[in-house]
């Protein structure tokens, strides 16, 4: 089997967790990582996360460079494996799954829990998600 290894992080501990992990697969498989952030500011809003002062790109713009400092931070582990940064829009879930299913990912990687559980009670649960809708393979990493 080719193709990349996929991780959704959210800048989260378990997210980071689960990108550690794909590194370490990546390493073993031979084969890139490419790393998907997904904002998705509707159910940030929702659930009391976006601050509605900032413009819509000002928003996405502060969580993206937040969650790439912690992965350049996470790559820097793994000098040997390319680290591909995909940003995507929407909701992180089927975002996740339809780059994967674009790139012919290897597999999935994703943390077992993101920010909380009041959160996930208003989001949803992104790996819960990912693994009942993606036809790859899913690792689902706890902390």
């Amino acid at each position: 089997m080719s193709g990349p290894i996929v991780v959704g992080v959210d800048g989260s501990d378990s997210s980071m967790v689960a990108l550690d992990r794909a590194l370490g697969l990546a390493e073993d498989l031979e084969c890139d990582v490419h790393v998907v952030t997904a904002i998705h500011l509707t159910a940030l809003y929702q659930a009391g996360l976006a601050v509605t002062l900032m413009t819509e790109p000002d928003i996405e713009k502060q969580i993206s460079d937040h969650v790439w400092e912690k992965v350049e931070a996470a790559g820097a582990d793994h000098p040997d494996r390319r680290i591909e940064r995909v940003d995507r829009r929407g909701y992180p879930p089927d975002e996740i799954v339809a780059y994967a299913e674009e790139v012919s990912a290897r597999m999935v990687v994703v943390g077992n829990r993101g920010y909380g559980p009041i959160r996930s009670a208003i989001l949803g649960s992104t790996s819960h998600r990912v693994a009942q809708t993606c036809s790859r393979d899913v690792l689902i990493v706890r902390e």
